[in-house]
């Protein structure tokens, strides 16, 4: 299964879900783990966890524009799990990891400047789509501070798929991957942080 991590916005935390799922699937088989964002934050994460004795490494490549498609498709045949994690922006990259991808996990945050590339979001999968038929998304709200309603009633109007989990605004998110480790690894336990992940983790195990 290939998942990308992908939006049209940046800062919205799609680096922080990509290496906690690759990170995950590491436990369970042979993961590899794309880059695909010219700033290299997911291999700077896969460096820093060399560090860490004992942890699942999932396999850490960067491939940029075109190149996620075409060589990752290659790559992704020797692999039981795949993770693509793309720049926040319409582009090539973003658009070739949506050719690739099985299941497109959308992180999205509660303020308007979030939010606002929901359409052109839309737009450019129903695009991808029509190459890649079988490809889905889901929206997680992620880095939730406050009231949610707004961000829930503005995905409903916009009628785009979401996952019943929200991730908080937790800094537990931020030590774990500052150390290499993904939220589950990292000590001392944060529970909400763990419980949050965990049940983000089995929705989208449990994605037909």
């Amino acid at each position: 299964m290939i998942y990308a991590v992908a939006y049209t916005k940046g800062g919205v935390g799609k680096t922080t879900i990509a290496v906690n799922l690759a990170a995950y699937f590491a436990t369970k088989g042979k993961t590899l783990l794309i880059d695909g964002d010219p700033q290299a934050t997911t291999s700077i994460w896969s460096g820093w966890r060399r560090d860490n004795e004992g942890v699942p490494m999932p396999t850490t490549v960067q491939l940029l524009g075109k190149a996620i498609f075409d060589e990752g498709r290659e790559l992704a045949k020797a692999y039981d799990y795949v993770v693509v994690d793309v720049a926040g922006r319409d582009g090539v990259g973003l658009r070739n990891a949506l050719l690739l991808a099985d299941r497109v996990i959308t992180p999205m945050g509660n303020s308007g400047f979030d939010v606002i590339d929901a359409q052109q979001f839309k737009e450019t999968f129903e695009q991808a789509k029509a190459f890649n038929r079988d490809v889905e998304y889901r929206v997680v709200l992620n880095a939730m501070k406050g009231s949610t309603t707004d961000a829930e009633d503005f995905i409903e109007r916009m009628q785009m798929p979401t996952f019943k989990t929200m991730l908080g605004h937790r800094r537990a998110y931020v030590q774990a991957t500052n150390n290499g480790l993904a939220t589950l690894e990292f000590k001392p336990v944060n529970a909400a942080a763990t419980f949050e992940i965990r049940k983000l983790i089995e929705e989208i195990e449990s994605w037909a």
